[in-house]
C-alpha cells in the first residue's frame, strides 16, 4: 500500500493523506472522498504509512500538473495565502489522450506552420535605431520594462524578440489585458506568425478550449497569447514571457486565490 500527499482542487483545506494500493505519479489527477463527498485532487508527494487510519484514491485521470505548475501553486500558497489546491485549481492540467488530436471522437488535424517544418519565410520586422537599441538590452537582461507612449513600436520590438526565440526552437507567452483582446490583435498576430499563434481565453467553447490544448500539447502552437489564465497553461520549453501594459489593472485577481499575474510571470521565468 502507497499513502500520498492530496490537494483538493478549489478546497481551502490543507494537504491530506490517501492511500492507493498502485503507485502514483507525482502532478497526478486523482478522485478522492472527503465527508463522503467525492472531490478531485492532485497527488503533491508520497509519505509513509500514517498512524491514522486513511482513504483509498478512488480513481486516477490521465490529466497531469507540471513540475513547473506545482511550484508556481506552492509559492501562490504561501506568498498569498491560499491552500495549494486553491492555486492548483487555477492551472489547466496536460491531458495525456490515446490521440493528441481527439476531440469528442472527432480527428482534429492541426494545421502545422511552415516555420514549424522549416520553411516558413516571416515578413521581416524593421525596427529604427531607437527600437533597436531596446530589443539589445531586452536580449541582455532576464527581466526588462519597456516604456512608450501607445503606436510608439513596443509591440514591434516583442514580435521581433518573438521570432529570436522561435529560431532558438523555443515558445513565447504573451499576457495581455482582456481589454486587449480583440480580433485586430489576433489577426495582425495571425499573419505575421500564422498557425504558430494561438490565442486563449475564457470565453472560448470547450471544443476550442481542446484544440488549441492539443495543439500546444503536440508543439504546433509556438506563440501562446491570452489574458492572466494564459499563465497557468502547460507550456514548454518557454523562451521568454512578455506582459503587454503590465500596469493594467486586470492582472490583478480580486478574488481568492488573490495574485498578481506580473509578479507570477516573473516567477514562471525561473521556471523557464
Amino acid at each position: 500500500m502507497q499513502y500520498y500527499l492530496v490537494a483538493l482542487l478549489g478546497s481551502p483545506l490543507e494537504l491530506l493523506t490517501y492511500q492507493s494500493d498502485t503507485l502514483l505519479e507525482i502532478g497526478m489527477q486523482v478522485s478522492i472522498t472527503l465527508s463522503k463527498r467525492e472531490m478531485r485532487g492532485v497527488v503533491i508527494d508520497g509519505v509513509d504509512k500514517p498512524d491514522f487510519k486513511t482513504e483509498s484514491i478512488l480513481e486516477v485521470f490521465p490529466f497531469f500538473f507540471s513540475h513547473a505548475q506545482i511550484k508556481m501553486a506552492q509559492f501562490m500558497a504561501e506568498y498569498y495565502g491560499c491552500s495549494l489546491g486553491e492555486a492548483l485549481n487555477l492551472c489547466v492540467p496536460f491531458e495525456r489522450m490515446e490521440s493528441p488530436y481527439s476531440v469528442r471522437g472527432e480527428l482534429v488535424k492541426p494545421q502545422i506552420a511552415l516555420q514549424a517544418q522549416g520553411e516558413r519565410i516571416p515578413i521581416d520586422i524593421i525596427l529604427s535605431s531607437v527600437q533597436n537599441e531596446a530589443l539589445n538590452f531586452i536580449r541582455s537582461h532576464p527581466v526588462s520594462l519597456l516604456f512608450g507612449d501607445t503606436g510608439a513600436g513596443k509591440s514591434e520590438i516583442y514580435m521581433k524578440r518573438m521570432d529570436e526565440i522561435l529560431s532558438e526552437g523555443k515558445r513565447a507567452l504573451l499576457l495581455l489585458p482582456e481589454i486587449s483582446l480583440t480580433p485586430q490583435m489576433e489577426e495582425r498576430f495571425k499573419r505575421h506568425f500564422g498557425e504558430l499563434f494561438v490565442l486563449w481565453h475564457s470565453k472560448m467553447t470547450p471544443k476550442q478550449k481542446k484544440i488549441t490544448l492539443a495543439k500546444i500539447y503536440d508543439g504546433s502552437a509556438r506563440i501562446i497569447a491570452g489574458p492572466r489564465s494564459a499563465l497557468f497553461l502547460p507550456l514548454k520549453d518557454l523562451g521568454v514571457i512578455v506582459v503587454d501594459e503590465e500596469h493594467d489593472e486586470s492582472y490583478k485577481s480580486s478574488s481568492r486565490p488573490r495574485y498578481h499575474a506580473r509578479d507570477m510571470a516573473m516567477l514562471r521565468r525561473k521556471l523557464l
